[in-house]
């Protein structure tokens, strides 16, 4: 697989399947995400993409390989004050899992946060034994930036919640 074939876009209504909601019904997926906690229904997704869309300190990319949306990836909430944001993600489609689709969407929202936005900062945080999500923001000069004891109950386990962040 190509990398310079996956790009960003912001997500639109239009872009909804239903494999978008089976990535947020699977528990592979959604092992180390709140998403594990909720309940997703075309209704509720669209709802959601429709709210971001409006929201002025938040964009909710989605992540494509050609035409196929396979994740997403949100930059926001964005403090212009402070010049930073937070960064999320998730590689819906495990088929491209392991592949460095991650660390490259990294790369293409720092463009989209530093060039467009202008922001200094940015910030991520995920559970501690999430080790794939550890790799993707190490792989992009991400630093460790503190930790925070049994933060989070996943898959019936307390975990810590490791803060990240990038001075752009």
């Amino acid at each position: 697989m190509n990398l310079d074939e996956i790009y960003l876009r912001i997500l639109e209504t239009s872009d909804f399947h239903i494999e978008y909601l089976d990535w947020l019904r699977d528990k592979d997926v959604t092992k180390f995400s709140e998403n594990q906690y909720r309940k997703f229904t075309r209704k509720s997704q669209l709802e959601y993409i429709k709210r971001l869309k409006k929201d002025d300190t938040s964009y909710l990319y989605g992540i494509f390989y050609k035409t196929k949306h396979i994740g997403n990836i949100v930059l926001g909430p964005i403090d212009m004050i402070h010049q930073r944001a937070e960064i999320s993600y998730m590689i819906g489609d495990k088929k491209f899992w392991g592949m460095g689709v991650g660390s490259h969407v990294i790369s293409l929202i720092i463009k989209i946060a530093k060039n467009d936005l202008k922001l200094k900062k940015l910030c991520a945080s995920c559970a501690s034994k999430n080790i794939s999500s550890k790799k993707v923001l190490l792989n992009n000069d991400f630093k460790l930036e503190g930790r925070r004891k049994n933060h989070v109950y996943f898959n019936n386990k307390f975990y810590d919640t490791l803060e990240f962040g990038l001075i752009l």
